[in-house]
């Protein structure tokens, strides 16, 4: 029987789609007909390269996560205002919700971590399951828990997220205490296929060469191209547009494959903790040398699980930000990378969503 789900995903960069994709892929894996309906703002080439089988997209969304000034820096009043807006709509936005998830008539809803999307399943009486290692209560509570008006809008967001019959929290993932509806799964992430020589060969790039990603997620703002310094034998791999003035610089985009073949083939990738780089560098067996933000809630549990279950090394933000960690990168390119880390979470919520579905 061909069965429906309906995954609604926050279209706050891409650091909720790519480990839902790989989640999704795990099902469509155990339930090959199984029919599959996005709901984001998101483009589709988000999960054309990825996502395995058809899939039609719904493009909507009044959720935003966080209002970012770049990669690092939450816009603390902004989100605090636009949460506000959200709350003071509530019934019309969670009424508009249920309506596009009756139209859409599927079996199941999943969100990551649509909060605005569990509330309309369970208003349109359909199943719902969570899935995400931390969720907009945790953030907003790090950033703007003390301002005005918070305790209404984190009231709000919590009685969201425990409406949902299950809530499928990643590891490394916040502790989420303030709900009941919990189950730990493992990591959750794409595994690819190393493909250097092809890369060596497309780049010109000599056997001694190392290559190295840098990406800050997908968040505008995140250009580190005229930042970035020049380390002998160290050849960048950046998204998007690359100054023509470095040679030693290509776009991740130039080697003719998928980005999760590039990262498997990188020697590192300097970045920010975000759960879908560090969980598919760990996977891939790539160093990450990492610039913390500070505050965001996931922090605590990412930083420490990336350091003991992969080769991984801090730096400061200035140091990130002025490009003075050569000496930083290169201590760790010296380092043996570790043994692989395996997503386990992508079968083990597969099996729980199969059984959902099933039913």
């Amino acid at each position: 029987m061909t069965r429906h789900l309906l995954v609604a995903i926050s279209p706050h960069g891409l650091g909720h789609a790519m480990p839902t994709v790989a989640v999704l892929n795990a099902l469509r894996h155990v339930l090959p007909e199984l029919s599959l309906t996005l709901m984001t703002r998101l483009p589709r080439a988000a999960f054309v390269e990825r996502l395995q089988g058809p899939f039609e997209i719904i493009d909507h969304g009044a959720e935003f996560g966080m209002h970012m000034d770049g990669p690092l820096d939450v816009k603390v009043q902004a989100s605090a205002e636009g949460y506000a807006a959200l709350i003071e709509d509530w019934d019309n936005l969670v009424a508009q919700e249920a309506d596009v998830i009756r139209r859409a008539t599927p079996d199941l809803v999943l969100s990551n971590i649509s909060f605005l999307a569990i509330a309309g399943a369970k208003a349109a009486g359909v199943p719902v399951a969570a899935l995400c290692s931390f969720n907009w209560l945790d953030v907003f509570g790090a950033y703007c828990g003390d301002l005005t008006g918070a305790p209404a809008i984190m009231e709000h967001l919590q009685g969201a997220y425990a409406g949902a019959d299950i809530f499928l929290r990643a590891s490394p993932g916040t502790a989420m205490d303030e709900l009941t509806n919990t189950r730990v799964i493992g990591p959750i992430g794409s595994v690819g296929t190393a493909r250097r020589d092809a890369i060596d060969k497309e780049l010109q790039l000599s056997s001694s060469q190392r290559l190295v990603i840098a990406d800050l997620g997908g968040i505008a703002g995140g250009d580190l191209a005229d930042r970035l310094p020049v380390v002998d034998k160290v050849h960048w791999l950046l998204p998007g547009a690359v100054p023509d003035q470095r040679a030693d610089i290509s776009s991740t985009s130039t080697p003719a494959m998928p980005y999760i073949d590039v990262l498997a083939s990188a020697d590192a990738v300097v970045t920010k903790p975000g759960y879908g780089t560090f969980i598919e560098a760990a996977a891939n067996a790539t160093r990450v040398l990492y610039a913390a933000r500070g505050v965001w809630p996931e922090e605590p549990h990412m930083c420490p699980w990336i350091n003991d279950q992969a080769c991984a090394a801090e730096i400061s933000r200035s140091s990130l930000e002025g490009g003075t960690f050569v000496d930083d990168l290169q201590a760790l390119l010296a380092r043996r990378m570790a043994t692989a880390v395996s997503p386990a979470g992508n079968e083990q919520a597969a099996k729980v969503l199969r059984k959902m579905l099933e039913v």
